[in-house]
């Protein structure tokens, strides 16, 4: 098999002969490519199925904890945007007071933030109109990689249409392999 997979690299087909050698050692190499495959195939189930269990425990596991932990984040900040608030309207009050020349305390915040915890604001795009988000690229206001084109859906069409097949800023290229059964 060493003999076969070090030729096929040095190896020219020049007539009938070599042809027919070539095809053999292709067919050698593939039959020896699947006996691979199969071996680690057997090693690779078992450690497959037991890594899809403990991803579907850790699921199961964070999932119970999500809602209760959303529940929990949005109570805490609707009552401190609720203190912010009224902090913020007592501020005015106070301001309006001292501006007519009313002596007034000083404020003392309503809200003491607990240990450990802070706002973070997380954001992300939906694109709710692609034609526009298309038309902004060609404008160049976006940059282009900001549109990802669906190669899936790309090579589909390539295949239906088959010499047909024409789209602006694409090529098909076809990579041709000898298979053996």
């Amino acid at each position: 098999m060493d003999r076969a997979i070090d030729a096929a690299d040095h190896l020219t087909i020049t007539d009938d002969e070599s042809y027919y050698a070539a095809s053999q050692m292709l067919q050698c190499i593939n039959d020896q490519r699947r006996a691979v495959e199969k071996h680690y195939a057997s090693i690779k189930k078992p450690l497959n199925a037991a890594r899809k269990h403990i991803i579907e425990l850790e699921k199961a596991d964070v999932g119970r904890l999500t809602q209760p932990a959303s529940a929990l984040s949005a109570a805490i900040v609707t009552y401190e945007d609720t203190q912010r608030d009224a902090d913020a309207a007592e501020a005015k009050t106070l301001l309006a007071a001292s501006l007519q020349g009313v002596t007034v305390a000083p404020q003392v915040p309503r809200l003491a933030t607990a240990d450990r915890q802070y706002r973070r604001q997380t954001r992300s795009v939906e694109v709710v109109n692609l034609e526009e988000l298309v038309h902004a690229v060609a404008r160049g206001e976006v940059p282009l990689e900001a549109v990802a084109a669906n190669t899936t859906i790309l090579n589909r069409m390539a295949r239906e249409q088959g010499d047909l097949f024409r789209v602006a800023g694409c090529q098909v290229n076809i990579n041709t392999t000898v298979v053996t059964r």
